[in-house]
């Protein structure tokens, strides 16, 4: 669904300013900053322990940093009290009450809130419009399915018009076919209402199919911010290049400038690289490149800048495409994955073939 031009988002901006928490000695959140745009869905990705959970506590009121700034729309929050900072909250246990019924577990904001009956009445039916369950206003959550449950847990934080929404592993209690589904519903729903969602997950998938921008956290700190696209195909260290999806790392030394970019040699080979700017010659470099950037083919044939020779070590079908894993001399094991309609031979272990990819299929990465 197309984004409107014609009306601002309405949601509020957030940010961080030099904020820390610490636990003792532990940097839990180690003076970060950070800056989150009116109407935007930022996902906060990072391993477990990496602190993105800490930040969203932070957020929320729930925690209070041991320095540092969090500003709503310019102003500080920082001490505010969860209850004075009106935003909504969904959790990974969905956290209904099991006695209510999917009505009245929307309407309990607004009913804390001492609004008038008429006001619960319109805005749970627009919450729970909003989220596609208009009927099933009446049933209990027992009698609802997973995805049914969280998008309740959805509308409850919804109803009350939240200035910001904040979402801590919202899916994780979902089987994988269902969490895809939910993911494009939430991805929808942010489009219609924009209002600023901070989402917190460890799976890379949910953080790449929804986020407008994604913040990589690790070890309390962020180690890069931007849109989906350019973290995948540009990660600038080796820990983005390997969390974010999965990527083959390659060490070499730099020859000299080539065209486009640099030439680099390892294993007794030389291969091509576009870059700018361009190494050192001599300097060591380490690259990173994702497996289907790389083709596979039964002979020397192909067609590519690059090509190096190999033995299929393992392989797998899984339907849209076939995964390789590939030992070369000069590389060692390369992982492959080639959309099952190209592939021209039959695979089997042991056998020859040959890989080939472009100047550009890699990018060269700060090794961490």
């Amino acid at each position: 669904m197309a984004r409107s031009t014609a009306t601002a988002p309405a949601g509020h901006g957030l940010a961080f300013r030099g904020v820390s928490k610490h636990y003792g000695i532990v940097r839990a959140v180690d003076s970060v900053d950070l800056d989150v745009a009116r109407g935007e869905f930022l996902t906060l990705l990072g391993p477990s322990g990496s602190g993105k959970t800490t930040m969203l506590m932070m957020i929320a009121g729930f925690t209070a940093p041991s320095a540092g700034e969090i500003l709503l729309d310019g102003k500080a929050i920082t001490h505010l009290p969860p209850e004075k900072r009106n935003f909504g909250m969904v959790f990974q246990g969905y956290a209904l009450f099991p006695h209510l019924s999917v009505f009245d577990n929307v309407a309990f904001p607004l009913k804390v809130r001492r609004r008038p009956a008429e006001d619960i009445k319109r805005e749970v039916g627009r919450a729970l419009e909003l989220v596609q369950l208009t009927s099933l206003a009446d049933r209990m959550p027992r009698q609802l399915s997973g995805g049914q449950q969280q998008r309740v847990a959805l509308a409850r934080a919804l109803v009350f018009t939240p200035e910001i929404l904040l979402l801590d592993e919202p899916l994780g209690a979902l089987d994988r076919k269902l969490r895809t589904e939910v993911q494009i519903e939430l991805k929808q729903l942010h489009e219609r209402i924009r209002t600023t969602f901070v989402y917190v997950t460890h799976d890379q998938e949910e953080a790449l199919s929804m986020s407008d921008r994604i913040a990589i956290v690790r070890d309390g700190r962020f180690v890069q911010i931007g849109r989906p696209a350019d973290l995948y195909e540009r990660p600038a260290t080796r820990f983005v290049a390997g969390f974010l999806g999965e990527s083959n790392f390659i060490k070499g030394r730099v020859n000299g400038p080539a065209e486009g970019g640099f030439s680099y040699g390892t294993g007794g080979e030389s291969f091509r690289q576009k870059a700018s700017p361009v190494p050192a010659a001599g300097s060591e470099v380490l690259l990173a490149m994702r497996p289907e950037k790389i083709a596979v083919a039964a002979d020397a044939s192909i067609a590519a800048t690059n090509r190096i020779q190999g033995r299929v070590t393992s392989w797998n079908y899984f339907g849209s495409d076939f995964h390789f894993t590939v030992a070369t001399q000069s590389l060692g094991q390369l992982a492959v994955r080639c959309p099952a309609w190209r592939i021209k031979l039959e695979p089997r272990n042991e056998m020859q073939v040959w890989l080939g990819w472009d100047a550009d299929a890699a990018v060269v990465v700060a090794d961490d």
